[in-house]
């Protein structure tokens, strides 16, 4: 069974693996923490429910909402839900560096690219890639602009590794224009395996 979106990101919290500052919300009554967070480039509004329950098939995911925008945009995509949303919301933030943390039985391979993540998803542009072994953390592979991947950066990866061990996962992560490292999507290898085989198989 897929894991859903809302039990990945509660993992996340769980392990205390560094994530954004979110709440989860059905309702923009129900915002508390985000009245006290600061902001500096907008919000982040995630939909929780399943593909298959929004109109078009896609789970709402919008960015860099200007903050007092943030209860109206929430209040329209449960309406568009016939009021039955459940959202994680939270601050935006601007990229130095986006990548993925893969890991398998044997392997721990991370590729990053300069900027947002999305070229790197997308297939477009792969700026560095890094392969050890997943217990020993020994270099097998490199690629790349390894810079991109500062030590203080792969360490907390390597951390991040290690607290995953009870099956085979690929992270999303960020590093900021703060300088902030941050983990916001995680998903067992075999479902996105499979996502990607369902997708490019409908082309």
């Amino acid at each position: 069974m897929a894991i859903s979106l809302t039990k990945s990101l509660l993992k996340l919290h769980e392990l205390q693996i560094p994530h954004p500052r979110w709440e989860f919300v059905q309702s923009p009554e129900e915002l508390k923490r985000y009245y006290n967070l600061r902001d500096y480039c907008g919000w982040t509004i995630r939909s929780l429910l399943e593909a298959k329950e929004h109109p078009d098939g896609k789970p709402f995911h919008v960015n860099w909402v200007y903050k007092p925008d943030v209860p109206r945009r929430i209040e329209e995509f449960r309406q568009s839900l016939d009021g039955k949303g459940w959202f994680v919301v939270y601050p935006s933030w601007k990229w130095n560096a986006g990548g993925t943390l893969l890991l398998d039985n044997k392997q721990l391979v991370i590729e990053a690219v300069k900027g947002a993540i999305y070229n790197l998803l997308k297939g477009v542009r792969r700026d560095v890639t890094l392969i050890h072994d997943r217990e020993s953390k020994q270099t097998l592979f490199t690629k790349g602009e390894k810079e991109l991947v500062p030590i203080e950066v792969k360490t907390k990866l390597f951390e991040t590794a290690d607290k995953l061990r009870d099956d085979n996962y690929i992270l999303e992560w960020a590093i900021t224009t703060e300088n902030k490292l941050i983990f916001y999507n995680l998903e067992l290898l075999k479902d996105a395996q499979k996502r990607l085989l369902d997708k490019y198989s409908k082309q």
